[in-house]
């Protein structure tokens, strides 16, 4: 019963947290994009019904379903290379600084590269892989959960380093209860953010080589001036991003939600003595 309860506030949390605004801006869009076809204020040819999109989707509902797998997989494999690479680097980082500087450095230049320019090369060196789409991912998606990490070791609150001091906390033991929570909250936090842009630089990849993934169909569908499988596959990932999205924001309100039992619980039981 518990467990049920707390599902039911972190939805209700995630409802609130502004995923319902931007659901309601999507429909408003698909309301604005339905009545733009009906009084055909753009021309069809240009932009197609949504009905016939949607029609188009349900009609080859498995190929598409095929596609978008492959791109997230190649997502999903960039996204866990980053948050390793961000969270190792923090840890190590806490016990010795200019890690920190390193991480947050490379998170930067990671965002500043053109990646749809240095993809050719990525190609060229390891060749046609996903692996190589989930290197294009992971340099799209390492800034914000490098830079989140880095920030959480570098600005520790003052009160919290003064504790830190007061008690002793050096090395390991600072990790376990100060900078290690910091950096699991930071990556929580940023998992959101990061999940869609891996879901950006896997389609980038597929407009350089469009051998899988909903990339393909994009790239063919532009070349063919096919304008009802172009639109579909913007839809679709757009659905997919809002999707991603909302998971990890979902998955980052159970983790606060659970801290926050945990922190309840171990003062419940300390309640009348220190915390050793």
């Amino acid at each position: 019963m518990k467990m049920y309860t707390q599902h039911i506030h972190a939805a209700t949390r995630l409802v609130r947290s502004g995923l319902s605004h931007q659901l309601i801006i999507g429909f408003l869009c698909f309301f604005l994009w339905y009545l733009i076809s009906i009084f055909e204020i753009v021309p069809i040819e240009l932009l197609p019904s949504p009905i016939a999109v949607i029609e188009h989707i349900y009609k080859n509902f498995n190929e598409y379903i095929f596609r978008l797998g492959h791109t997230l997989s190649a997502a999903g494999y960039g996204l866990l290379a980053a948050i390793l690479i961000a969270c190792i680097a923090a840890f190590v980082g806490s016990l010795w600084h200019p890690v920190i500087s390193t991480l947050s450095s490379v998170s930067v230049l990671s965002q500043t590269t053109p990646v749809i320019a240095i993809a050719p090369v990525l190609v060229y060196m390891y060749g046609f892989s996903i692996w190589t789409q989930s290197i294009v991912a992971l340099l799209v998606a390492l800034f914000p959960v490098g830079n989140a990490c880095a920030k959480a070791v570098s600005f520790c609150p003052r009160e919290v380093q003064y504790l830190a001091n007061v008690i002793e906390l050096r090395g390991l033991r600072k990790i376990r209860w100060i900078d290690g929570p910091r950096i699991i909250e930071a990556t929580f936090s940023s998992l959101p953010l990061s999940a869609v842009l891996a879901l950006i630089g896997s389609i980038v990849y597929e407009f350089v080589q469009p051998d899988e993934g909903i990339g393909m169909i994009i790239v063919m569908s532009q070349r063919s001036y096919e304008e009802v499988p172009l639109f579909s596959c913007v839809l679709l990932v757009i659905v997919a991003g809002l999707g991603v999205f909302g998971l990890f924001q979902l998955l980052h309100i159970m983790y606060r939600i659970k801290r926050r039992d945990l922190a309840d619980t171990i003062i419940v039981n300390n309640s009348g003595g220190g915390i050793t």
